[in-house]
């Protein structure tokens, strides 16, 4: 299934939900996405489950297998407004996806829960509003060798105001930040600190101050701790937040588009 250039908007809930990965091999490219879920939240614009396996054939055309030809996910614009949270939200186990050269806004970043694994994100550009303290990442814990890889994003945190779970209207939207703690954080690991399986790396993070804060269960730490303590993030940086020229430049370099509007997809 491919799902390509379409415009979709003032949705009750998800405007693409995924039940189940089945074989695998879907497309989702060059849509526009927003006023989504405005009848609901702790969903997402794109939203994915993956509950159930499925026995196929599609990964090399012979041999069956539970691993499912990997999801790809790329050069969409996505507004996970309204009680919309990621703008791809990766629940219930979701696996096996590709995620790159996407520009989400009002978002939440990459998220895993419930036993998701084997999902690569990168080259995507995140503007996020808080939504329940997963401002860049949000990650449980991985099965042995079978984690996510996060490379080359950027993502952007205390841009203005805060959207609740549910929000249902933008005029539910509250001043931000709330504290200094929250206008730094940008993200969360349930997983331990060691944790092998889980690859971050040349990750660019931008925060009013220009300090990141990571939280490992209840305890913040600093970008900088990570790296030395837990060997993620290397190659990751932080900064300040860039003015708003600097923005859509990124967003139009990593959607592909040129001064004159068009549109040219990132494979």
């Amino acid at each position: 299934t491919t799902i390509r250039e379409n415009i979709m908007f003032n949705t009750p809930r998800a405007a693409i939900n995924f039940n189940d990965m089945v074989g695998g091999g879907e497309i989702v490219e060059r849509n526009l996405i927003f006023n989504s879920c405005r009848e609901s939240g702790d969903h997402g614009p794109i939203n994915t489950w993956d509950r159930q396996p499925f026995l196929t054939t599609l990964r090399d055309g012979v041999t069956p297998t539970f691993d499912p030809v990997p999801r790809t996910i790329r050069n969409n614009f996505i507004f996970a407004n309204y009680g919309a949270s990621q703008g791809v939200d990766n629940d219930d186990g979701s696996s096996w996806h590709h995620i790159h050269n996407n520009v989400w806004y009002a978002s939440q970043g990459f998220k895993m829960d419930y036993g998701g694994h084997d999902s690569v994100y990168e080259d995507n550009l995140v503007l996020s509003y808080p939504y329940d303290a997963q401002d860049c990442f949000d990650f449980a814990n991985f099965l042995e060798d079978h984690g996510h890889i996060a490379r080359r994003n950027r993502c952007l945190v205390g841009l203005g105001h805060k959207m609740d779970s549910g929000c249902g209207d933008p005029s539910c939207a509250v001043p931000f930040p709330e504290t200094k703690d929250t206008n730094e954080l940008i993200g969360t690991f349930y997983s331990s600190c060691g944790d092998k399986s889980l690859h971050l790396e040349s990750n660019r993070y931008y925060t009013p101050d220009g300090k990141a804060m990571i939280r490992f269960e209840d305890k913040l730490f600093s970008l900088q701790e990570v790296q030395k303590k837990c060997g993620l993030e290397i190659g990751s940086t932080s900064d300040k937040l860039p003015d708003e020229e600097t923005m859509i430049g990124w967003a139009s370099q990593v959607l592909g588009m040129s001064k004159i509007g068009t549109i040219q997809a990132t494979e």
